[in-house]
């Protein structure tokens, strides 16, 4: 008898023990949909700045990058910002000329600042990835992903993509590239807390 009451409370704690992994499996299932949805999409616009400037020939320069501008169009859940501003200092790798712009990609690493409307405050550090500049193009897209977001507003990352390109015909051409328009192109944020 003492065998079959072994064996029957095994049983029933091996009931016990499994019957919350559909549940378990079930929050993880909402958990990773959350996840997937950002708290906040922005579309963005500015200005920015290389300094000391793309020399349109000759010998790459090590640069850095100041860019600034305002988020509108956010869209997301109630309790997120509709709209804010921001500003980027960053560095850009490697050295770069107007020559090297177009065989090799390039990095603009740093820091994006965002001010939201309701008085709360992001920090993005971010790698945005720019492939080759394509010849005879007057813009170039780069990506990041799963960048790291902290502030008032919330923890967690952020992703999109940024568009650049010289605000004057001549940057790059007969004049080293140091003026840019700036484009967010929905910036996702994906935000807790």
């Amino acid at each position: 008898m003492r065998r079959i009451s072994w064996a029957s409370g095994i049983g029933v704690a091996i009931a016990l023990m499994l019957a919350p992994l559909p549940a378990a499996s079930a929050y993880a299932s909402q958990a990773a949909a959350v996840r997937a949805t950002p708290t906040l999409s922005c579309t963005g616009s500015g200005s920015g700045a290389f300094s000391p400037g793309i020399p349109a020939s000759g010998t790459p320069v090590k640069q850095t990058a100041k860019l600034s501008g305002k988020y509108s169009k956010c869209v997301g859940s109630s309790v997120t910002p509709a709209s804010g501003t921001w500003s980027s200092n960053g560095k850009v790798t490697p050295a770069e000329s107007c020559q090297v712009l177009v065989q090799k990609p390039f990095t603009l690493g740093g820091t994006l600042s965002v001010s939201w409307k309701n008085g709360k405050k992001s920090t993005v550090t971010w790698s945005v990835k720019f492939p080759p500049v394509k010849v005879g193009a007057t813009t170039d897209t780069g990506k990041f992903t799963n960048a790291k977001v902290t502030g008032t507003e919330g923890t967690g990352t952020a992703s999109g993509s940024l568009t650049i390109g010289p605000s004057n015909s001549k940057e790059c051409i007969s004049k080293p590239l140091t003026t840019l328009t700036v484009q967010h192109n929905k910036i996702k944020f994906f935000l807790t807390g």
